[in-house]
């Protein structure tokens, strides 16, 4: 009776308790199936809105006759202005960053006339007008994003006559020049040796600080950093010094000329003194 009962039970409840579980999960199952249509529908509507969402604003942003927030003309911010906003603003500026043109940190200044500097600035207020406003609307929305995030600088048509900033160049490059100064030593008054350690000349590159002077003007700045050339190395060294220099006095004499009679023999010896480097 044992087995009859324990076979009749047990079995009996775990069959049972199997097909309980099986219509659960056949129930979740469908209920999953459900859920990810839901979700991908849900997806598609979002996308859709999205899409609506951006063709609208940019319908409304062409239709507005400002420029792009986040764009500039060379170092002028004209995110927000209309064209003739942005013209006179770039304008103003020319007139007042033009006037005098600096070179290095106070080495030299000129006038911008002398340059005969000039700018395009309704081309540039047009240009700056232009961005995120030109070419498929993918790349409309690429310049606009660019520009709200990271800013975009429009370069605009400078003009300087050539020969006049390579003279100007070469001027301020013959005031900042330094010729380079041997080491040598002198005699103390207490009969020590001291040496004059050397120095290194300074000269400017040319060619590199007109290119500075280019992208001066272009970002519509006055301020021309100086390009340093290779300096100029002293032909004798501190070290050099250090091991020629004497460390001893070698020869001594003393001669008292000052009642000497003969006042050609005087001048000669002043002569043969004064050509006596150190």
């Amino acid at each position: 009776m044992s087995e009859t009962k324990s076979r009749g039970g047990e079995y009996a409840v775990r069959g049972a308790e199997r097909g309980r579980v099986g219509r659960e999960m056949r129930r979740s199952q469908g209920r999953t199936k459900v859920d990810y249509a839901r979700r991908r529908r849900n997806a598609g509507l979002a996308l859709i809105a999205g899409i609506l969402l951006i063709l609208l604003a940019a319908w409304y942003l062409d239709g507005r006759d400002e420029i792009v927030r986040g764009v500039s003309v060379g170092e002028v911010e004209v995110g927000g202005m209309t064209r003739a906003e942005a013209r006179a603003a770039v304008e103003d500026r020319t007139a007042a960053t033009f006037e005098e043109i600096r070179f290095g940190e106070g080495a030299s200044t000129i006038p911008g006339e002398r340059l005969g500097v000039g700018i395009n600035a309704a081309s540039a207020a047009d240009e700056a007008f232009a961005v995120g406003r030109e070419g498929w609307f993918g790349e409309r929305i690429f310049e606009r994003l660019r520009a709200y995030l990271g800013g975009v600088q429009v370069d605009p048509e400078v003009r300087y006559e050539e020969q006049a900033a390579r003279e100007a160049v070469k001027s301020v490059a013959g005031e900042v020049y330094e010729k380079p100064q041997n080491a040598t030593f002198r005699l103390s008054d207490d009969g020590g040796v001291e040496v004059q350690e050397a120095q290194e000349g300074r000269v400017v590159d040319q060619e590199a600080t007109l290119a500075n002077l280019d992208r001066a003007l272009t970002d519509l700045r006055s301020e021309v950093p100086l390009a340093e050339g290779e300096a100029p190395k002293p032909q004798v060294t501190t070290e050099d010094i250090e091991q020629l220099r004497p460390t001893e006095v070698i020869g001594e004499y003393k001669t008292d000329f000052r009642w000497d009679s003969n006042p050609s023999r005087k001048a000669n010896m002043k002569l043969a003194a004064r050509a006596i480097d150190g």
